[in-house]
């Protein structure tokens, strides 16, 4: 379903931004390597965090990269940071208190 959206997306020229947001205990790296070869040729903005200097060469598409450096201060307090390997990298507000943090990365970037 997702792979249908993101074409029909491309097919209306509008852009498509996708978080690779890797949960182990949710899949195998196998299955979702596998997944992620059939989406990425779809995305235009991607977030990936290390992964982007392989990624460039192999999804032309891809224009931008952008992840975000999140520091710890404690369990509630949070400090983010914007970044892209290739244009920029911008300091984001302090997330304290944090209410919900399912998300917190998101609403940053």
């Amino acid at each position: 379903m997702t792979q249908k959206l993101m074409s029909e997306a491309k097919k209306r020229k509008v852009k498509v931004s996708f978080d690779i947001n890797y949960r182990a205990k949710m899949w195998s790296s196998h299955k979702a390597r596998e997944v992620l070869s059939t989406l990425l040729p779809y995305v235009d903005y991607c977030s990936a965090g290390k992964l982007y200097e392989q990624m460039k060469e192999r999804y032309p598409n891809i224009t931008l990269f952008y992840s975000t450096i999140r520091q710890v201060e404690s369990a509630s307090h949070h400090t983010l940071v914007g970044r892209s390997p290739l244009l920029f990298k911008e300091a984001c507000p302090e997330l304290n208190p944090i209410v919900d943090r399912v998300g917190g990365v998101d609403a940053a970037a």
